[in-house]
């Protein structure tokens, strides 16, 4: 049997993802981010394709060398990227050295302008002093009657019928309470100061809901690295070549991932991501129907595949794109509660920690449970775990489902729609 395709390390992935947050603007986030999810999705399962074929045709070291040869192709292009704040120096400095007639023509322009500009100034000033004293006239008109009406025999009985002494204390008594409730405020105000982002970051439930479903995702796709070719040898008698195009079943259907990400960029992540658990665990259920070797149990198996892919494409770009937004939620409601860096590295690093865990996770479950209990309690139960992400994710992805406009934000889009417009 052919080696198992080994996993490449997500970490210097997810950076990539925070430079992608830095470059694109948040309203399109998850669309480009569809991009990604495909690529993931696709190296994931073509692997086993690519292995199996070179194993068959060039022997075991040849599967290797491919590795290596992919990982020259991402040096190259880590030494080609040009980063944002680089590219600005040079806009910057592009932007100095015009041409001296445009920039004589931009300054006597300029100049013209702050003239016109000047001239209709003082006389805006003149009319805005006119405005401002009426405005002051009748304020104190209106004041002056306040008082007199709040100084009437009632209240000046009411005032004078209290002693001196319970009028200091109901003062100080106020002042005191006043004075403690802001301690406190200060107090928590620095706590939360001094805490790194990263807790910060866990504390956020929405953030929580985020990486359980990129970990359920991530174990429900690599499930099937383990399980599937196991599974067609035994019951179709299939090698590994077959095997491997079988995953193509389920790539396939992560070419619609930038859809995905355009619709969640416009309507929201939160129905998206959760349909999708929710829709994968009944096929995830049905894959115990293909039984025996026959030509309807092999067409059967790829429908099924084929509509798994599209359910888990309907989660990835919405789930990815919601570990920026949390940050940017949360730096709207506390503006520099992260620092001047930010935190949306350390956000997809933790995004990183869910995904690879998922990776360890869904291998070892289908596995351990096909072993023993056999392939049918194997599929339900990867089922049940789909169906019970869709509940938290439908509560927290996008912001609190119970505290619409409250807390960390509401859905993607009315935050992105502030920092693009």
């Amino acid at each position: 049997r052919p080696p198992r395709s080994t996993l490449f390390p997500y970490t210097t992935l997810f950076r990539s993802m925070a430079l992608l947050v830095d470059t694109v603007p948040q309203g399109s986030l998850a669309q480009f981010l569809g991009y990604v999810s495909l690529g993931m999705t696709a190296g994931i399962m073509i692997s086993p394709l690519l292995g199996g074929v070179l194993f068959d045709q060039a022997g075991y070291n040849a599967v290797y060398w491919l590795c290596y040869g992919i990982i020259a192709i991402d040096i190259a292009f880590r030494v080609l990227l040009v980063e944002k704040k680089h590219a600005k120096r040079w806009i910057n400095t592009s932007d100095e050295n015009e041409s001296p007639e445009v920039g004589q023509e931009a300054t006597s322009s300029a100049d013209a302008i702050s003239r016109s500009k000047e001239a209709s100034g003082t006389e805006q000033n003149d009319s805005a002093d006119k405005e401002k004293g009426e405005i002051k006239q009748s304020s104190e008109l209106e004041m002056g009657q306040t008082q007199e009406s709040n100084s009437g025999p009632e209240n000046g009985e009411k005032q004078d019928s209290l002693p001196e002494s319970e009028k200091g204390k109901a003062k100080e008594s106020k002042s005191g309470s006043t004075a403690k409730s802001l301690e406190k405020k200060t107090r928590l105000s620095r706590l939360v100061a001094r805490l790194p982002p990263i807790i910060t970051l866990l504390a956020s439930r929405r953030l929580l809901a985020v990486l359980f479903g990129a970990l359920v995702q991530s174990a429900l796709v690599c499930a099937f690295d383990t399980v599937l070719p196991l599974f067609v040898n035994e019951v179709f008698g299939w090698g590994a070549l077959q095997a491997g195009i079988l995953y193509f079943a389920i790539v396939i259907p992560t070419l619609l991932s930038p859809l995905v990400g355009w619709i969640s960029d416009k309507y929201g992540p939160r129905w998206l991501a959760s349909g999708g658990f929710l829709l994968t665990a009944p096929f995830l259920i049905l894959l115990r129907l293909v039984d025996h070797n026959s030509l309807n149990q092999k067409v059967l198996l790829v429908a099924l595949l084929c509509l798994i892919g599209v359910t888990l494409t309907m989660v990835f770009p919405p789930v990815m794109a919601e570990a920026s937004h949390v940050v940017t939620a949360k730096e709207k409601k506390s503006p520099g509660i992260f620092g001047k860096g930010g935190a949306y590295a350390q956000s997809y690093a933790l995004f990183n920690v869910a995904f690879s865990a998922g990776t360890l996770i869904g291998p070892l479950w289908a596995g351990f449970v096909k072993n023993a209990a056999g392939g049918d309690t194997m599929a339900w139960t990867l089922g049940l775990l789909s169906a019970v992400t869709a509940i938290p994710t439908a509560i927290y992805v996008g912001g609190d489902i119970w505290k619409k406009d409250k807390g960390e934000g509401d859905s993607a889009p009315e935050t992105e729609a502030s920092n693009t417009g």
